[in-house]
């Protein structure tokens, strides 16, 4: 077995979400898991700036206040060449996903969940 095979990438993860306390509480426990958040940001449109560029391989994305403009988000970051698996989220309860989404309860998102929802080892 290669170092590779042994040690696989982490999941390079995005989380677009309003409130900085949030970015940071979820920023941390997915690091304390060993997935590596390469960017996070406040709005729909810095997370579209910012994903074309490091093609994470999971966006988690706040639905916040506007589940349109969250299921917007959604589909324009599917629309990218790097397409992550976009991973909604929410403190109120969405009964396991919106659209076609996969969902998290933001008290449930944690590192093993992230990779059954994305079929990642």
């Amino acid at each position: 077995m290669s170092t590779a095979e042994a040690n696989p990438a982490p999941l390079r993860v995005l989380i677009v979400d309003r409130h900085e306390v949030s970015r940071a509480a979820i920023r941390a426990l997915l690091q304390t898991e060993g997935l590596e958040v390469v960017a996070d940001v406040s709005t729909g449109e810095e997370a579209l700036a910012v994903a074309g560029e490091i093609a994470p391989d999971i966006a988690i994305v706040d639905i916040g206040p506007d589940a349109p403009q969250a299921l917007a988000l959604a589909r324009s970051l599917g629309r990218l060449s790097s397409s992550p698996t976009v991973v909604l989220a929410s403190t109120r309860d969405l009964d396991g996903g919106l659209d076609g989404y996969a969902f998290l309860a933001k008290a449930d998102i944690c590192a093993r969940r992230l990779h059954q929802m994305t079929n990642h080892p």
